[in-house]
C-alpha cells in the first residue's frame, strides 16, 4: 500500500461546510492527475456533524477520480480536517474504528479504493498563505461554503467541471532559489502547480 516510482496517482484537495441548525451542508474538491484535472461541488443533507461532511467530501472526490481514471494506483488526499486525516491515516493498520455516519462513509471509502494506496495530509485552513496547498484549500473552502449556503436555502445542485487553467500570478521569482513570491490574492497557473506529495 505504499507509493512506488511510476505509480499513476491523483492528488486531491477537499473541503466541506456544515450547517448545524439544518444538518445540511456541502462538499467541494479539486483533483489533479498526470492525465487530467477535475473539480466539483455539491450539496449534502442529513449530515451528523462536520466530520461526516468532511469525510463525505473525500469520498465524493475519490469516487469521481476512480470513475474518471480507473487505472489509478493511489490517492493523496489534502484536507483541512485533522479528524479525517486521523481516520484515514491508520488505514495502513486497518483504520480507526468509527461510529455513526462518519464511520459508515469511511467503510464505504475502504471498499471503493479496493486495495489502492491512500494517504491523507493535513492542510492548515484559513492561513492566507501564498503556497499552492493553501491556495487550493481556499478554493475548495470557497465553493463548499457557497454551495452550503445555497443548500441551506434549498437551492443547491451538483456542479462538476473539468478544471481550467488559471492566469499566471503576478509576482517575482528569485533567480537563485527559484522561489516565486506572489502578490496578495494572486492566482496560480500550471507552472506553479508543483504538487507536494511527501
Amino acid at each position: 500500500m505504499s507509493s512506488r516510482p511510476g505509480d499513476f496517482f491523483a492528488t486531491i484537495y477537499t473541503d466541506a461546510s456544515f450547517d448545524v441548525n439544518t444538518g445540511r451542508g456541502a462538499y467541494a474538491y479539486y483533483i489533479k492527475t498526470s492525465k487530467g484535472k477535475a473539480q466539483a461541488d455539491g450539496p449534502a443533507s442529513d449530515l451528523e456533524n462536520s466530520n461526516h461532511a468532511e469525510m463525505l467530501a473525500i469520498y465524493k472526490a475519490v469516487e469521481d477520480a476512480l470513475n474518471r481514471w480507473p487505472d489509478l494506483k493511489g490517492l493523496f488526499v489534502n484536507t483541512d480536517s485533522l479528524a479525517c486525516c486521523h481516520i484515514i491515516w491508520p488505514f495502513y493498520k486497518g483504520g480507526r474504528r468509527n461510529k455513526g455516519n462518519t464511520g459508515e462513509v469511511y467503510r464505504s471509502l475502504v471498499k471503493l479504493i479496493n486495495g489502492r494506496w491512500i494517504r491523507a495530509k493535513h492542510v492548515k485552513a484559513h492561513t492566507g498563505g501564498g503556497d499552492v496547498r493553501s491556495y487550493l484549500n481556499r478554493k475548495v473552502d470557497h465553493f463548499a461554503g457557497k454551495t452550503m449556503r445555497a443548500n441551506r436555502n434549498g437551492l443547491a445542485t451538483v456542479v462538476a467541471v473539468d478544471a481550467q487553467p488559471v492566469p499566471r500570478p503576478e509576482g517575482t521569482e528569485d533567480s537563485a532559489t527559484g522561489v516565486r513570491t506572489l502578490r496578495p490574492g494572486a492566482e496560480f497557473t500550471e507552472a506553479d502547480m508543483e504538487w507536494d506529495n511527501d
